[in-house]
């Protein structure tokens, strides 16, 4: 196969025509034809390397014919563009859409045999390598239910540096959070699976995530429920989540996940609902699940940590949630005191505080911000002077 070979053969632009499934019916059909039995599929996720499409499967499948195509993009740009394709005992599906900054290129091999559809699987995966996430930037991948069940997009978000935990946090909260940053996959679970994170709104937890995320993706992938209360409330939501990527669609290839050995980091913010002490009177069976997440069978059964994020005070949460045992960690987000806040702001060339105890990191940057615009408004009103 050459590039030259793989023209689009259906215009994209025909009125309530659906491209794709032309593409789809033509691969299926010589499936069903060829009567060949063995599937596997696979995908490069959002941050695949900037090979062209076409060049990229011309490189790997030279020998493969293009029984259909379309594409409504140039190579390595954005757009969308589908492929089927055979060789001499295998056939292949593959897409690549998204934009130039965030592609992505999934595929379907069948062949006669199960080492052949492995082996077609891996040459496809390698032609399309993934781009090292940058320093700054760590991928999450978003979940919620929905009309047609669990669905998850998966985004790269910017993390700050770990100087910061050192910068915005009082020394005892610093100290503890720097413990759990350094932690390594074969610590994981020791303790117990919980990871609880509670303190006043606007101290920092949500900031602490995101360089929790990047510090572990070494060893640990990061999923973020926005509907606790779903997650929670259906058991086939949760197994979604928890089985996501890791059961191999076809037994001689193994998940990147799994044979990397990496974790699921999974994250429930803001879940005071299902941490109160009188939880299991109004949540029902949420308050079971989560703990038979945290260290029963089900978690047992799933290389998974749960991360907690509430604005209860320890006093106010579940004893089930805080006994030993159970939590890796459990971390109080105390503000900081009259004088730790003062010492931010002069580090920050602020002006200090009156005497104020309890101030959040929130209040300290808003009180920055305040100060700066303060700044401003004095030099513009000395150049009139």
């Amino acid at each position: 196969m050459t590039e030259e070979c793989a023209p689009p053969l259906f215009d994209t632009g025909m009125q309530g025509f659906d491209t794709s499934d032309v593409v789809d019916s033509v691969f299926y059909t010589a499936v069903r034809e060829l009567g060949y039995r063995h599937f596997v599929s696979g995908a490069t996720g959002n941050t695949p390397s900037s090979v062209p499409f076409h060049a990229g499967i011309a490189a790997v499948l030279p020998g493969y014919e293009a029984l259909a195509s379309l594409h409504n993009a140039a190579d390595g740009g954005g757009g969308y563009a589908r492929i089927a394709l055979r060789g001499s005992d295998s056939l292949c599906l593959i897409s690549y859409y998204g934009t130039a900054d965030s592609p992505t290129v999934q595929w379907t091999v069948v062949a006669r045999s199960d080492v052949q559809a492995a082996l077609l699987h891996n040459r496809i995966r390698d032609a399309f390598p993934r781009k090292e996430a940058s320093e700054e930037a760590v991928p999450v991948t978003f979940w919620s239910w929905g009309s047609k069940g669990a669905t998850s997009v998966r985004r790269a978000l910017s993390a700050p540096e770990r100087k910061t935990v050192e910068e915005n946090y009082p020394p005892a909260v610093s100290a503890a959070l720097q413990a759990l940053l350094a932690k390594q996959d074969q610590e994981a679970g020791v303790g117990g699976r919980l990871v609880l994170l509670h303190g006043k709104p606007g101290t920092g937890k949500t900031s602490f995530l995101r360089l929790l995320a990047r510090e572990w993706r070494t060893w640990c992938e990061v999923h973020y429920v926005n509907d606790p209360e779903q997650f929670l409330g259906r058991a086939e939501y949760m197994t979604s989540v928890l089985i996501h990527d890791e059961t191999p669609q076809f037994e001689p290839v193994v998940s990147p996940r799994l044979r990397d050995g990496k974790w699921k980091l999974i994250i429930l913010e803001d879940a005071d609902e299902f941490l109160s002490v009188d939880a299991k009177d109004r949540s029902g069976q949420a308050l079971q699940r989560l703990l038979n997440l945290g260290d029963g069978f089900l978690g047992q059964g799933a290389q998974a940590l749960i991360l907690l994020t509430t604005n209860e005070p320890v006093q106010k949460i579940h004893p089930a949630i805080v006994r030993p045992g159970r939590n890796m960690a459990e971390i109080e987000f105390a503000p900081f005191t009259n004088a730790e806040g003062n010492a931010w702001l002069l580090a920050h060339g602020a002006a200090p505080l009156p005497s104020q105890s309890g101030i959040t990191l929130a209040e300290l940057y808003e009180r920055l911000a305040r100060s700066k615009v303060t700044n401003v408004r004095e030099q513009k009103t000395m150049g009139f002077v």
